[in-house]
């Protein structure tokens, strides 16, 4: 009996360091993400977290609760992993309760949802709807080379130039770019498609592409405009690289899904 009585407070401390311990991982790991951490940082952030707490308990109680007799019997018990489904039950429903009611409440809800779904589908969007809404509320590194007259001409002068005829887009990454009030001068990696549309659904579907690494020389006519004057493949001998290719390739596809988007 006096074991017992004297083991009843070490195994309640243990409860508590072991909850806190377990629980720490989901919360800290959906907060963050909820608030726009990318994924990867959540879910260290949350083992971060639960370790934070074992450090935590170490120092305090000078031994950890998985080394417990009592938690180890906890285990053992048939009735546990039963007890277990029930108590997470209770704390899903009381976490999705939570959602909903913001989601019902506070309108700041929908900012975090609203950042995390444009943060994965704008990387490359599958859906007319999705090309709109990531058109709009853009990256602003994209923004600014969509806005750029500059880019713009060397897109359009690529398509003529790569691949004429047929529904062509292009991208570019710049490497260098050296601009005048009447003139520019750039180089940079220019990619395009040529795209081939289903006859059932309108999926854009590459069926041909070319790459170069270019200098361009630039004019700006009185309306504000640049055109190409010079088109140059610099070093057609060195190829880009897996990353290069597939960021470029995303732009040429977003691009082709704004143009389908528009008709």
């Amino acid at each position: 009996m006096h074991g017992r009585k004297k083991q009843q407070p070490n195994t309640a401390h243990a409860s508590v360091w072991a909850a806190l311990t377990v629980g720490a991982f989901p919360i800290v790991a959906i907060t963050f993400s909820w608030l726009g951490v990318p994924p990867l940082q959540s879910f260290l952030s949350g083992a971060a977290a639960s370790l934070l707490i074992l450090l935590a308990e170490g120092i305090t109680r000078r031994r950890w609760w998985i080394s417990e007799p009592a938690i180890a019997e906890l285990f053992e018990d048939p009735s546990f992993a039963r007890r277990l489904l029930v108590v997470l039950a209770v704390v899903v429903l009381l976490f999705q309760t939570f959602i909903l009611s913001g989601f019902l409440t506070n309108r700041s809800f929908d900012v975090s949802v609203a950042r995390m779904i444009l943060a994965r589908q704008c990387t490359d969007p599958q859906h007319m709807l999705f090309v709109s809404l990531c058109r709009s509320a853009a990256m602003p590194a994209e923004s600014v080379r969509d806005s750029d007259a500059v880019y713009l001409a060397v897109r359009n002068a690529a398509e003529s130039r790569l691949l004429p005829g047929g529904f062509v887009t292009c991208a570019l990454t710049p490497r260098t770019l050296k601009t005048t009030p009447t003139a520019a001068t750039i180089e940079a990696l220019v990619r395009c498609d040529r795209w081939m549309l289903g006859n059932i659904v309108r999926q854009p579907t590459s069926i041909t592409f070319a790459e170069q690494v270019i200098t361009a020389t630039l004019h700006v006519s009185d309306d504000g405009i640049y055109h190409v004057d010079r088109w140059t493949n610099t070093d057609p001998a060195t190829p880009l690289t897996s990353a290069q290719r597939d960021t470029l390739r995303r732009q040429t596809f977003r691009r082709a899904m704004e143009a389908l988007s528009s008709r």
